[in-house]
């Protein structure tokens, strides 16, 4: 169904994909040529909408719009109030949970190496991280 509505992923789409087995997966469904043109299928809402989720509604989670960049959308503009918005001041990015690195998930038998009092312990570090 993902692939029906994104259509069949471009190379560059796949590049995210590190699993042999799942590439070979993707790359192996049969999917029906072209992808669904939101702004097409909903004529009677709002253009930037269809726009929208069609920025967002990307296979490879690296290429998809920030949430800051969607936020900036024009759509948005009517209810948007940028006195009244809060700058993040911190960054989850490159903090010390890697729970996706190398051999922490088994994707064929969906197992975390990581036991409930590890989770916790990462959990703390990254709560300690952010309240610095």
């Amino acid at each position: 169904m993902i692939l029906n509505t994104l259509g069949f992923p471009s190379t560059e789409d796949k590049k995210f994909i590190s699993d042999k087995e799942a590439l070979a997966f993707v790359e192996n469904i049969s999917v029906p040529p072209g992808k669904v043109v939101f702004k097409n299928e909903f004529e009677e809402v709002d253009e930037r909408l269809g726009d929208l989720l069609q920025s967002h509604l990307v296979f490879n989670p690296n290429l998809r719009k920030s949430s800051r960049e969607l936020l900036k959308c024009s759509i948005f503009d009517a209810v948007r109030d940028e006195e009244r918005e809060t700058k993040v001041v911190y960054s989850l990015s490159g903090t010390a949970v890697a729970l996706d690195k190398e051999g922490a998930f088994d994707y064929s038998e969906g197992v975390c190496i990581f036991n409930i009092d590890t989770l916790a312990l990462l959990l703390e570090k990254e709560i300690n991280l952010l309240n610095v």
